[in-house]
This record gives structure tokens, sequence and C-alpha cells, in this order.
């Protein structure tokens, strides 16, 4: 393989990456877009635990809850492209919350 094959190789990995993260963004809007799709990241990111501390003193339980925090803090990151519909699931969160 010579260097034009490796560029033309790497240029297309980098359109497959590009491709795959356009379309889970996509995705990931089109769940918010919901009522439904934003209730339900909503109890993901409750069950993952993000606005909790993650300490105990069993070392085991602590690296569970970091892993699931992990995710959360994962899920949540995704909002940094869509802030608008990110304060709409917390006021719809917080609400739902109210009322239980």
């Amino acid at each position: 393989m010579n260097t034009s094959d490796a560029d033309s190789d790497a240029r297309l990995a980098d359109e497959n990456r590009l491709r795959r993260e356009l379309l889970a963004k996509a995705d990931f809007k089109a769940v918010i877009a919901t009522a439904e799709g934003r209730r339900f990241v909503w109890r993901l990111l409750a069950e993952s635990g993000v606005h909790q501390g993650s300490f105990a003193s069993d070392e085991l339980v602590m690296a569970y809850r970091e892993g699931r925090r992990s995710l959360g803090l994962w899920l949540q990151g995704l909002f940094a492209d869509f802030p608008d519909q990110y304060l709409q699931l917390l006021k719809e969160g917080r609400h739902g919350a109210d009322k239980q």
C-alpha cells in the first residue's frame, strides 16, 4: 500500500465516522423531539445517578455506581448540541416529579 492509498483509506474512515456521528445526532434529536422520548431520557438520567454522589465504603459498589453515572454523564453530554431541549427536559422532569 502506498501513501496515496493510505491517505484515501484514512479519508474514507473519517467520512464514515462523520456519517455515523451525524446519524447518531439525528437519532438523538428525534428521540428528544417527543415528550415520550424526553420522559424516557429523564428516567435514564435519574436511574444513572448523574445528580447523586457515588461514594460507597465498598469499592465494588462504588465502582458499579460510577459505571452507571459515567453512562448518564455521556447521555447528558449528548445534549451539548441541543441546549433548548435540555432545558425543556429539565422543566418537564421536575414538573413530573412534583406530580408524584
